[in-house]
């Protein structure tokens, strides 16, 4: 079969877009349409799909036809380290994209991101977030996104405030930091790793106060799953960034997470009441908030 080409201006830089997969056929369809809708056409999409049980292989096959689309089949044994790398030893632009096989980008997305790479290193923007691509619930989860100067420190201090599938930046970076942790204990936080791994060698992040996209939430990743571990794992190696005070602001978000996923699991003991009051103690604002309020429920319902 012929393929079906885009037309396409070469005066742009390609952006080699990485979409991992793995069962997502009842949204993949519409993410993958979202890309092929971009004003701004000099990209090329590669999906990495993890051996889908469901319908998603027949629907890339629809796809093979687009020129712009190459679709890679790996087993990756659950690391989404895995499928990004193989993504990104295929890629042939030098700007990357990442994109979730289950959340959409709007038209305007690219045109609207890339230019600010010939003074930025990472771009990431402001996404709605959608409950199975229908309902919006809200803008994204944080307050304040943008981060500061220090940005390994705002990141560790404060948490994860970027979304994956609104992120673009340098290949070249990518490929300074050693590309994608594939490690299991990461798994979980791979997004947050690799953006502390992309703050050591860079501070040139800008967040775009503009909705680029949607977030799509639904059972799949809405089930509780505890991040403390990972999240612990992903942090280890930075904490040399931070003084002692750092090191008990970064260690009172771990308890506070933990115990949240403790309560909402019905597992919470009386003992982790006290990890509660270490993060009351040591915690930023927000989750000194968080935990004061997560302690009254403890105590009161």
């Amino acid at each position: 079969m012929t393929g079906k080409s885009i037309m396409v201006s070469k005066n742009l830089p390609l952006v080699s877009i990485i979409m991992p997969s793995f069962n997502h056929g009842r949204f993949i369809n519409k993410s993958i349409d979202s890309i092929i809708a971009q004003t701004y056409t000099n990209w090329e999409l590669i999906i990495i799909d993890n051996n889908s049980t469901d319908n998603t292989k027949e629907i890339l096959e629809d796809y093979k036809r687009i020129n712009q689309i190459n679709i890679l089949f790996v087993n990756n044994n659950g690391l989404i380290g895995f499928s990004r790398n193989k993504g990104l030893e295929v890629a042939k632009g030098e700007i990357i994209a990442f994109i979730d096989s289950d959340d959409i980008w709007y038209s305007n997305k690219l045109n609207f991101c890339v230019p600010y790479l010939n003074k930025f290193d990472l771009i990431y923007h402001e996404t709605e977030i959608f409950l199975n691509s229908e309902e919006i619930i809200k803008k994204s989860n944080f307050i304040n996104p943008k981060l500061g100067y220090s940005v390994t420190k705002d990141l560790l201090l404060n948490g994860n405030p970027i979304v994956n599938s609104s992120v673009v930046t340098k290949k070249s970076i990518l490929i300074d930091i050693g590309g994608i942790n594939e490690t299991r204990e990461i798994n979980r936080s791979v997004d947050y790793h690799t953006w502390l791994k992309i703050s050591t060698k860079t501070n040139k992040f800008i967040f775009l106060n503009e909705v680029l996209g949607k977030n799509i939430i639904h059972e799949s990743n809405l089930s509780n799953r505890n991040m403390t571990t990972s999240t612990k794992a992903a942090t280890d190696e930075f904490k040399k960034y931070l003084n002692y005070f750092g090191k008990k602001t970064l260690m009172s978000r771990l308890y506070y997470i933990d115990t949240k996923y403790k309560y909402d699991t019905q597992s919470l003991k009386i003992d982790s009441l006290r990890s509660l009051l270490y993060s009351i103690i040591f915690g930023r604002n927000d989750i000194k908030i968080k935990s004061i309020y997560l302690l009254f429920k403890v105590l009161f319902t």
